[in-house]
């Protein structure tokens, strides 16, 4: 799914958690894609994962990730 939308030269890329499960080493490969500073798009990401969310030049955090819903 990743590589069909990133051969198409989107100027905007969702990834909404679709780097979660991959392992270390693959997830690096792609992330140095995804996140490459002549990459023709933007890119929006959603994602738990520390080291996807540090390549990310802005974070937004939506709720408070201390707290539970109730």
């Amino acid at each position: 799914m990743i590589a069909r939308a990133v051969l198409t030269r989107p100027r905007l890329l969702l990834i909404d958690r679709a780097l979660e499960d991959f392992d270390p080493p693959a997830r690096e490969r792609i992330a140095d894609l995804l996140f490459a500073p002549d990459a023709p798009w933007t890119l929006f990401v959603v994602s738990e994962r520390e080291d996807v969310l540090a390549r990310c030049g802005r974070r937004i955090t939506l709720g408070d990730p201390d707290r539970s819903p109730l």
